[in-house]
Protein backbone atom coordinates (compact mmCIF):
# COMPACT_ATOMS: atom_id res chain seq x y z
CA UNK A 1 0.00 0.00 0.00
CA UNK A 2 1.07 3.64 -0.17
CA UNK A 3 3.21 5.14 2.55
CA UNK A 4 0.96 8.12 3.18
CA UNK A 5 -2.79 7.91 2.71
CA UNK A 6 -5.66 10.25 3.33
CA UNK A 7 -9.17 8.83 3.38
CA UNK A 8 -12.18 10.86 2.44
CA UNK A 9 -15.76 9.99 1.74
CA UNK A 10 -19.09 11.68 1.52
CA UNK A 11 -22.66 11.81 1.64
CA UNK A 12 -33.30 19.89 7.73
CA UNK A 13 -35.13 19.23 10.25
CA UNK A 14 -36.44 22.18 12.28
CA UNK A 15 -34.96 22.66 15.69
CA UNK A 16 -34.52 19.11 16.78
CA UNK A 17 -34.83 18.19 20.42
CA UNK A 18 -31.42 17.45 21.97
CA UNK A 19 -30.42 13.97 20.84
CA UNK A 20 -28.95 11.88 23.62
CA UNK A 21 -26.57 8.99 23.14
CA UNK A 22 -29.38 6.47 23.60
CA UNK A 23 -31.65 8.41 21.28
CA UNK A 24 -29.76 8.08 18.04
CA UNK A 25 -28.72 4.95 16.24
CA UNK A 26 -25.80 4.75 13.96
CA UNK A 27 -24.72 2.28 11.34
CA UNK A 28 -21.56 1.34 9.73
CA UNK A 29 -21.07 3.48 6.68
CA UNK A 30 -19.41 0.87 4.59
CA UNK A 31 -16.45 0.90 2.18
CA UNK A 32 -13.76 3.62 2.44
CA UNK A 33 -12.47 5.91 -0.26
CA UNK A 34 -8.69 5.79 -0.22
CA UNK A 35 -6.97 8.92 -1.43
CA UNK A 36 -3.23 9.24 -1.86
CA UNK A 37 -2.04 12.02 0.43
CA UNK A 38 0.70 14.40 -0.68
CA UNK A 39 0.56 12.80 -4.13
CA UNK A 40 2.23 14.90 -6.81
CA UNK A 41 2.73 12.23 -9.46
CA UNK A 42 0.82 9.01 -9.98
CA UNK A 43 3.88 6.79 -9.70
CA UNK A 44 3.66 3.64 -7.57
CA UNK A 45 6.93 2.25 -6.31
CA UNK A 46 6.83 -1.54 -5.76
CA UNK A 47 8.42 -1.33 -2.32
CA UNK A 48 5.50 0.84 -1.21
CA UNK A 49 2.76 -1.59 -2.15
CA UNK A 50 2.63 -3.12 1.32
CA UNK A 51 0.43 -1.53 3.97
CA UNK A 52 2.87 0.30 6.26
CA UNK A 53 2.86 -0.41 9.97
CA UNK A 54 2.80 3.35 10.55
CA UNK A 55 -0.53 3.85 8.73
CA UNK A 56 -2.75 6.26 10.67
CA UNK A 57 -5.43 7.84 8.50
CA UNK A 58 -7.99 10.52 9.25
CA UNK A 59 -11.27 10.69 7.33
CA UNK A 60 -14.08 13.22 7.38
CA UNK A 61 -17.63 12.68 6.10
CA UNK A 62 -20.70 14.87 5.97
CA UNK A 63 -24.29 14.29 5.01
CA UNK A 64 -27.74 13.64 6.40
CA UNK A 65 -29.54 10.72 7.95
CA UNK A 66 -32.83 9.43 9.24
CA UNK A 67 -32.40 8.50 12.89
CA UNK A 68 -34.49 6.87 15.61
CA UNK A 69 -35.21 8.96 18.69
CA UNK A 70 -35.63 6.19 21.22
CA UNK A 71 -36.37 8.69 24.00
CA UNK A 72 -39.44 9.85 22.08
CA UNK A 73 -40.28 6.22 21.30
CA UNK A 74 -40.30 5.22 24.95
CA UNK A 75 -42.33 8.27 25.97
CA UNK A 76 -44.98 7.72 23.30
CA UNK A 77 -44.12 10.94 21.46
CA UNK A 78 -44.78 9.44 18.01
CA UNK A 79 -44.44 12.83 16.31
CA UNK A 80 -40.71 12.87 17.08
CA UNK A 81 -39.88 9.15 16.93
CA UNK A 82 -38.21 9.42 13.52
CA UNK A 83 -35.96 12.41 12.83
CA UNK A 84 -35.48 12.87 9.08
CA UNK A 85 -32.80 14.78 7.17
CA UNK A 86 -30.68 15.25 10.28
CA UNK A 87 -27.33 16.88 9.42
CA UNK A 88 -24.46 14.62 10.46
CA UNK A 89 -20.71 14.70 10.29
CA UNK A 90 -18.56 11.63 10.68
CA UNK A 91 -14.99 11.38 11.81
CA UNK A 92 -13.19 8.17 10.91
CA UNK A 93 -9.75 6.90 11.83
CA UNK A 94 -8.10 3.91 10.19
CA UNK A 95 -4.96 2.88 12.05
CA UNK A 96 -2.58 -0.06 11.92
CA UNK A 97 -2.21 -0.97 15.58
CA UNK A 98 0.27 -3.81 15.04
CA UNK A 99 1.86 -5.95 12.34
CA UNK A 100 2.74 -9.64 12.34
CA UNK A 101 4.69 -10.43 9.19
CA UNK A 102 2.30 -9.98 6.27
CA UNK A 103 -0.70 -9.35 8.54
CA UNK A 104 -1.76 -5.95 9.88
CA UNK A 105 -4.24 -5.46 12.71
CA UNK A 106 -6.28 -2.41 11.75
CA UNK A 107 -8.68 -0.40 13.89
CA UNK A 108 -11.44 1.28 11.89
CA UNK A 109 -13.20 3.66 14.27
CA UNK A 110 -16.02 6.02 13.40
CA UNK A 111 -17.72 8.75 15.38
CA UNK A 112 -21.04 10.12 14.15
CA UNK A 113 -21.85 13.66 15.28
CA UNK A 114 -25.59 14.43 15.36
CA UNK A 115 -26.52 17.66 17.06
CA UNK A 116 -24.22 18.01 20.05
CA UNK A 117 -23.73 14.30 20.56
CA UNK A 118 -20.90 12.02 19.51
CA UNK A 119 -21.62 8.33 18.95
CA UNK A 120 -18.82 5.79 18.40
CA UNK A 121 -18.73 2.71 16.16
CA UNK A 122 -15.48 0.76 16.38
CA UNK A 123 -14.25 -2.17 14.30
CA UNK A 124 -11.02 -4.20 14.19
CA UNK A 125 -9.76 -6.18 11.20
CA UNK A 126 -6.83 -8.42 10.36
CA UNK A 127 -5.73 -7.51 6.82
CA UNK A 128 -3.24 -9.03 4.44
CA UNK A 129 -0.79 -6.17 3.96
CA UNK A 130 -0.60 -6.65 0.18
CA UNK A 131 -4.05 -7.77 -0.98
CA UNK A 132 -5.81 -5.80 1.80
CA UNK A 133 -8.26 -8.67 2.19
CA UNK A 134 -9.28 -9.94 5.60
CA UNK A 135 -7.09 -12.69 6.97
CA UNK A 136 -6.58 -14.73 10.13
CA UNK A 137 -5.41 -12.86 13.22
CA UNK A 138 -2.80 -14.15 15.60
CA UNK A 139 -4.03 -16.06 18.64
CA UNK A 140 -5.54 -13.83 21.28
CA UNK A 141 -6.50 -11.02 18.88
CA UNK A 142 -10.23 -10.52 18.31
CA UNK A 143 -11.16 -9.24 14.85
CA UNK A 144 -14.27 -9.17 12.70
CA UNK A 145 -14.93 -12.16 10.40
CA UNK A 146 -13.81 -10.52 7.15
CA UNK A 147 -11.46 -13.27 5.93
CA UNK A 148 -11.01 -13.13 2.15
CA UNK A 149 -12.99 -9.91 1.72
CA UNK A 150 -12.24 -6.21 1.35
CA UNK A 151 -13.50 -4.14 4.26
CA UNK A 152 -11.73 -0.79 4.23
CA UNK A 153 -9.75 -0.21 1.04
CA UNK A 154 -9.30 -1.31 -2.56
CA UNK A 155 -5.93 -2.75 -3.61
CA UNK A 156 -3.63 -0.97 -6.02
CA UNK A 157 -4.46 -1.85 -9.63
CA UNK A 158 -7.84 -3.46 -8.91
CA UNK A 159 -8.94 -6.22 -11.27
CA UNK A 160 -11.79 -5.80 -13.73
CA UNK A 161 -14.23 -8.59 -12.99
CA UNK A 162 -15.99 -10.25 -10.10
CA UNK A 163 -12.87 -11.40 -8.28
CA UNK A 164 -13.52 -9.48 -5.05
CA UNK A 165 -15.84 -9.81 -2.10
CA UNK A 166 -16.91 -7.16 0.41
CA UNK A 167 -17.38 -7.51 4.17
CA UNK A 168 -20.52 -5.74 5.36
CA UNK A 169 -19.99 -5.01 9.05
CA UNK A 170 -23.66 -4.22 9.70
CA UNK A 171 -24.78 -7.77 8.86
CA UNK A 172 -21.34 -9.40 9.23
CA UNK A 173 -21.90 -10.97 5.84
CA UNK A 174 -19.38 -11.39 3.02
CA UNK A 175 -21.04 -10.52 -0.28
CA UNK A 176 -19.88 -10.25 -3.92
CA UNK A 177 -18.26 -7.02 -5.08
CA UNK A 178 -19.74 -6.88 -8.57
CA UNK A 179 -17.87 -5.44 -11.54
CA UNK A 180 -20.30 -3.21 -13.45
CA UNK A 181 -18.06 -2.03 -16.29
CA UNK A 182 -15.64 0.82 -16.85
CA UNK A 183 -15.86 4.59 -17.05
CA UNK A 184 -13.62 7.64 -17.34
CA UNK A 185 -13.70 10.78 -15.20
CA UNK A 186 -11.35 13.72 -15.82
CA UNK A 187 -9.01 11.52 -17.82
CA UNK A 188 -8.81 8.75 -15.22
CA UNK A 189 -9.77 5.23 -16.33
CA UNK A 190 -12.10 3.64 -13.81
CA UNK A 191 -13.53 0.28 -12.83
CA UNK A 192 -17.11 0.49 -11.56
CA UNK A 193 -18.08 -1.85 -8.72
CA UNK A 194 -21.36 -2.36 -6.88
CA UNK A 195 -22.28 -3.96 -3.57
CA UNK A 196 -25.67 -5.15 -2.35
CA UNK A 197 -25.91 -6.61 1.16
CA UNK A 198 -29.08 -7.52 3.06
CA UNK A 199 -29.45 -9.51 6.25
CA UNK A 200 -30.15 -9.47 9.97
CA UNK A 201 -28.20 -6.80 11.85
CA UNK A 202 -25.31 -8.49 13.70
CA UNK A 203 -23.10 -5.52 14.55
CA UNK A 204 -22.99 -5.71 18.39
CA UNK A 205 -22.40 -1.99 18.80
CA UNK A 206 -25.35 -1.12 16.60
CA UNK A 207 -27.65 -3.63 18.30
CA UNK A 208 -26.88 -2.05 21.68
CA UNK A 209 -28.32 1.23 20.39
CA UNK A 210 -31.49 -0.30 18.97
CA UNK A 211 -34.43 -1.01 21.30
CA UNK A 212 -34.93 -4.80 21.55
CA UNK A 213 -38.64 -4.45 22.34
CA UNK A 214 -41.42 -1.93 22.87
CA UNK A 215 -44.34 -1.97 25.31
CA UNK A 216 -47.49 -2.97 23.49
CA UNK A 217 -49.35 0.20 24.41
CA UNK A 218 -46.62 2.29 22.77
CA UNK A 219 -46.44 0.11 19.68
CA UNK A 220 -50.06 0.88 18.84
CA UNK A 221 -49.14 4.56 18.63
CA UNK A 222 -46.71 3.85 15.79
CA UNK A 223 -49.45 2.80 13.38
CA UNK A 224 -49.58 6.19 11.68
CA UNK A 225 -45.87 5.90 10.78
CA UNK A 226 -46.21 2.54 9.04
CA UNK A 227 -46.45 2.08 5.27
CA UNK A 228 -49.96 1.43 3.99
CA UNK A 229 -49.24 -2.20 3.07
CA UNK A 230 -47.98 -2.91 6.59
CA UNK A 231 -50.97 -1.19 8.19
CA UNK A 232 -53.23 -3.41 6.10
CA UNK A 233 -51.59 -6.51 7.57
CA UNK A 234 -51.49 -5.16 11.13
CA UNK A 235 -55.17 -5.79 11.81
CA UNK A 236 -56.62 -5.28 15.32
CA UNK A 237 -56.71 -9.06 15.78
CA UNK A 238 -53.07 -9.38 14.72
CA UNK A 239 -51.97 -6.61 17.06
CA UNK A 240 -53.99 -8.07 19.93
CA UNK A 241 -52.10 -11.34 19.56
CA UNK A 242 -48.68 -9.68 19.90
CA UNK A 243 -46.73 -10.35 23.10
CA UNK A 244 -46.08 -7.55 25.58
CA UNK A 245 -43.52 -6.13 25.15
CA UNK A 246 -43.35 -6.48 21.37
CA UNK A 247 -39.89 -7.81 20.34
CA UNK A 248 -38.09 -6.25 17.40
CA UNK A 249 -35.60 -7.68 14.94
CA UNK A 250 -33.61 -5.54 12.52
CA UNK A 251 -32.57 -5.91 8.89
CA UNK A 252 -29.56 -4.10 7.42
CA UNK A 253 -29.68 -3.08 3.74
CA UNK A 254 -26.58 -1.63 2.07
CA UNK A 255 -26.03 -0.52 -1.54
CA UNK A 256 -22.71 0.88 -2.76
CA UNK A 257 -21.50 2.06 -6.16
CA UNK A 258 -17.79 2.85 -6.43
CA UNK A 259 -15.88 4.30 -9.41
CA UNK A 260 -12.33 3.09 -8.73
CA UNK A 261 -9.16 4.32 -10.44
CA UNK A 262 -7.68 1.41 -12.43
CA UNK A 263 -4.10 2.38 -11.60
CA UNK A 264 -4.18 3.49 -7.98
CA UNK A 265 -7.23 1.72 -6.55
CA UNK A 266 -8.54 5.10 -5.39
CA UNK A 267 -12.35 5.49 -5.53
CA UNK A 268 -12.94 8.65 -7.56
CA UNK A 269 -16.61 8.65 -6.68
CA UNK A 270 -18.83 6.57 -4.41
CA UNK A 271 -22.51 6.53 -3.61
CA UNK A 272 -23.58 4.70 -0.46
CA UNK A 273 -27.10 4.01 0.76
CA UNK A 274 -27.69 2.15 3.99
CA UNK A 275 -30.86 1.41 5.94
CA UNK A 276 -31.73 -0.44 9.11
CA UNK A 277 -35.36 -1.57 9.12
CA UNK A 278 -37.31 -2.66 12.23
CA UNK A 279 -39.34 -5.89 11.98
CA UNK A 280 -41.89 -7.73 14.11
CA UNK A 281 -43.32 -11.23 13.85
CA UNK A 282 -47.13 -11.16 13.76
CA UNK A 283 -49.67 -13.70 12.61
CA UNK A 284 -46.92 -16.12 11.63
CA UNK A 285 -45.25 -13.64 9.28
CA UNK A 286 -42.47 -11.08 9.53
CA UNK A 287 -43.63 -7.51 9.02
CA UNK A 288 -41.01 -4.93 8.04
CA UNK A 289 -42.09 -1.70 9.72
CA UNK A 290 -40.01 1.43 9.15
CA UNK A 291 -36.35 2.35 8.67
CA UNK A 292 -34.96 3.44 12.02
CA UNK A 293 -31.72 4.45 10.33
CA UNK A 294 -31.16 5.62 6.77
CA UNK A 295 -27.93 7.10 5.42
CA UNK A 296 -27.37 8.29 1.87
CA UNK A 297 -24.09 9.96 0.98
CA UNK A 298 -21.36 10.31 -1.61
CA UNK A 299 -17.96 11.88 -2.02
CA UNK A 300 -18.09 15.66 -1.84
CA UNK A 301 -16.21 17.69 -4.46
CA UNK A 302 -13.69 18.74 -1.80
CA UNK A 303 -12.98 15.08 -1.03
CA UNK A 304 -12.37 13.94 -4.59
CA UNK A 305 -8.78 12.78 -5.13
CA UNK A 306 -8.54 14.16 -8.68
CA UNK A 307 -10.59 17.40 -8.61
CA UNK A 308 -11.27 19.56 -11.63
Amino acid sequence: MIGTLILHETRPEEALMPIRRSAVVLGTLGILSVVLGLLLKFVLVPVLTKLPGSTDLGITYSGTGTLLNSQALQSGDTKHVIASNVPITVGRRLKVTSTHGDTAIVSDNLTIHAGTQALPSNHTYALDRTSLKGTTASKGTTVEPSKGALSSTFPIGPKAGNAYHFYDSTTRNIVPLRYAGHDKIRGRSLNVYTVAATGPVKDPGLLKMLPPALPKKLFAGLASLLPADVRAKATPATLAALPDPVPFTYTGITHITADVDRQTGVPINEHINEQVVANITAGGQTLSLIPVLALDFQITPASEPFPV
